[in-house]
């Protein structure tokens, strides 16, 4: 008769290997990919934009710093918006206030999109996220926001009170009930 207990044991041991195998190779690979595939994100007020590749001699993370601090000073210096796109040595190039702000890249594009396609998206989001960077800083919107935060805090706190008296009146007709003796008949 064949034993199934001795066979589960060397089985449970190869299960152990190959999952320790998959994790090994897992992370001595992951490396590789990261290196390959170098990119950095575009960042205002906390939301990412879009992401950038290397280009040339500056990194992907160089571009992104230069690119984020000059939208910062566009925010704080609360210019007008001008986004537009140039072609300079056969590369879009997008301008923000008439000043160099980005050239799109093959390395940057979508698989599929063209450096003209990517530039226009790119602009465009840039243009809306600089819109309602400078909304955000308005005064009619900080109070607008203010007043909300104010109402939603002191609903809250109605709530929950009304959620501590429900339970405070159900406490004490549960405990009524429970003291009250019934007269057996």
């Amino acid at each position: 008769m064949f034993d199934f207990y001795r066979l589960q044991l060397p089985l449970k041991y190869l299960n152990i290997l190959i999952t320790v195998l998959t994790f090994v190779l897992f992370f001595w690979f992951t490396p590789v990919v990261a290196q390959a595939l170098t990119k950095a994100p575009v960042i205002l007020d906390g939301q990412q934009l879009f992401q950038i590749s290397d280009s040339g001699q500056y990194s992907a993370q160089e571009r992104t710093n230069l690119i984020n601090s000059q939208l910062k000073n566009v925010i704080s210096a609360s210019e007008s918006i001008q986004v537009k796109i140039e072609k300079r040595n056969q590369l879009p190039t997008i301008l923000l206030n008439d000043r160099y702000l980005l050239t799109v890249t093959q390395q940057d594009t979508l698989p599929g999109s063209t450096l003209d396609e990517q530039a226009n998206i790119w602009a465009q989001q840039i243009k809306e996220a600089l819109q309602e960077a400078h909304l955000e800083r308005t005064k009619t919107y900080l109070q607008r926001t203010t007043f909300i935060a104010a109402a939603i805090l002191l609903i809250t706190v109605g709530f929950s009170w009304l959620l501590g008296w429900i339970k405070h009146q159900f406490i004490r007709v549960a405990s009524l009930r429970l003291t009250t003796r019934v007269p057996v008949q």
